[in-house]
């Protein structure tokens, strides 16, 4: 009995066994059968992509061989159409020299040719003038050709325009346009006589810093013999008119009158280099000239008329005060 149940046991776990083995070999047939199918697909995918690329190719091939029989056929096109007109050509060519010579004579004497005429001799072309050659200015300037005008109006500024100027190889002489200075200033720039030939001043009064004595710096440059030219505080009609009341201050505090008259007409002419039209009545000159009602450094001078070569351009009526000319249109 034992053993029955045993061979009984046995037989039902080859059973169980032989399912098992066969659910896997199920699977296994299955999924090897998935496996070939999807690699058939690809195959497939594969084929048809090469297929497409040797269309496209054929077809591009098709494409640069149509090209080639169109340039072929163009050209060729070209050429006939140039055979044809050099035909063309040669048969005028060859009628006109038959033409020719059915109208020469039957003697066969051949027509004197006419000399040609004799070639003109050609004019000679007139020779350009060579531009004139433009000096440089600054080398007029360091030869001493040119004048050159300095505006340096502070002691500071003075100062740092003399450190670059001493550094120069070539030293240049040039008028010096400032205002009033120190007296201590004024000794330094006289001192440099030989490079500033003239001052251009303010008529105006100088002060000492930190003090209250004044200074007139146009007097300390006239007594060491250096030329004095003023110029009006404004460059308006109003700045000419009061610049004699303020040269009469300037007289006041010890400019000489004709130094104070010269600083302001024959002075500034000479120094732009017009000294002989301008600055003062002579034959020969341009009759630029101010009219005053008295003393024009009294400092109640009044200006009636203003003259330029000759006409009246302003005029001062004392009698109704208005002012007419074209100095104030």
């Amino acid at each position: 009995c034992v053993g029955a149940r045993k061979e009984g046991k046995g037989g039902g776990e080859d059973k169980k066994e032989g399912k098992s083995r066969g659910r896997k070999e199920g699977w296994n047939g299955a999924k090897r059968r998935r496996e070939g199918g999807g690699t058939e697909k690809k195959k497939a995918k594969t084929a048809l992509a090469k297929t497409k690329a040797l269309a496209k190719k054929e077809k591009a091939k098709s494409k640069r061989e149509a090209t080639k029989a169109k340039a072929a056929a163009k050209k060729l096109a070209a050429k006939e159409k140039a055979a044809k007109k050099k035909a063309e050509e040669d048969a005028r060519k060859k009628a006109e020299e038959a033409k020719k010579k059915a109208s020469q004579p039957s003697t066969g004497e051949k027509k004197p040719t006419p000399a040609p005429p004799a070639a003109k001799p050609a004019a000679a072309k007139p020779k350009a003038k060579p531009k004139p050659k433009v000096p440089d200015p600054l080398v007029q300037l360091f030869k001493g050709e040119k004048k050159a005008f300095v505006r340096v109006t502070s002691p500071a500024a003075l100062a740092h325009f003399f450190a670059f100027f001493d550094k120069l190889p070539i030293k240049f002489q040039f008028v010096l346009v400032t205002g009033p200075q120190p007296p201590e200033i004024v000794e330094m720039l006289i001192e440099r006589r030989k490079q500033i030939t003239a001052v251009i001043l303010e008529p105006r009064m100088g002060r000492i810093p930190e003090t209250s004595i004044y200074v007139n710096t146009a007097r300390l440059f006239l007594r060491s013999g250096m030329p004095v030219a003023f110029v009006p505080l404004r460059d308006t009609i109003d700045g000419h008119r009061e610049i004699f009341f303020q040269l009469a201050a300037m007289v006041k505090s010890g400019v000489l009158p004709h130094e104070a008259l010269a600083g302001v007409t024959s002075v500034p002419a000479d120094l732009v280099g017009l000294g002989a039209k301008v600055g003062s009545l002579k034959k020969g000159g341009l009759a630029n000239f101010a009219c005053y009602d008295r003393d024009p450094l009294s400092g109640t001078a009044r200006l009636l008329s203003v003259y330029v070569e000759g006409r009246k351009v302003f005029e001062d009526d004392p009698s109704t005060g208005e002012l007419s000319g074209e100095a104030i249109r």
